[in-house]
């Protein structure tokens, strides 16, 4: 994938049609990779720079971290508004700096809890654990 980013869009979709691996996967399935990726290359470049560094600390965790984010993106984080889940990215980045019993702190102060609602909190609980 990340060779495939660094490529022209219409050399990328043709790398990735002649791929054996995508030509095994359903055709819809191979329409929504290619709908996503050219929806990426529409990004600015700030937001795609945020969802390349979302992406690489997943990349980073454990399978068992990874399938806890996955769970907390199921159950709760589809469910936020764009702009709420801004602001727990941008706090996210400020907690992940600190040491757990910082963190722990943060996350039981008043500017916490008056910033971000039960189910907010709950995410960057459960995400501050990965």
């Amino acid at each position: 994938m990340e060779r495939l980013r660094r490529l022209p869009p219409d050399e990328r979709e043709r790398v990735l049609r002649n791929n054996w691996r995508f030509q095994q996967l359903p055709k819809e399935r191979q329409d929504q990779l290619l709908d996503r990726m050219r929806r990426f290359q529409e990004l600015s470049p700030n937001e795609r720079e945020r969802i390349e560094e979302r992406f690489s600390v997943f990349r980073n965790l454990t399978p068992e971290q990874q399938g806890k984010a996955r769970k907390v993106y199921e159950e709760h984080w589809s469910k936020l508004e764009p702009e709420r889940r801004r602001a727990i990215v941008d706090e996210f980045r400020i907690l992940r700096e600190l040491p757990e019993k910082e963190r722990e702190k943060r996350l039981e102060s008043e500017e916490i809890k008056n910033r971000f609602n039960q189910q907010e909190l709950e995410v960057l609980k459960q995400l501050s654990k990965l």
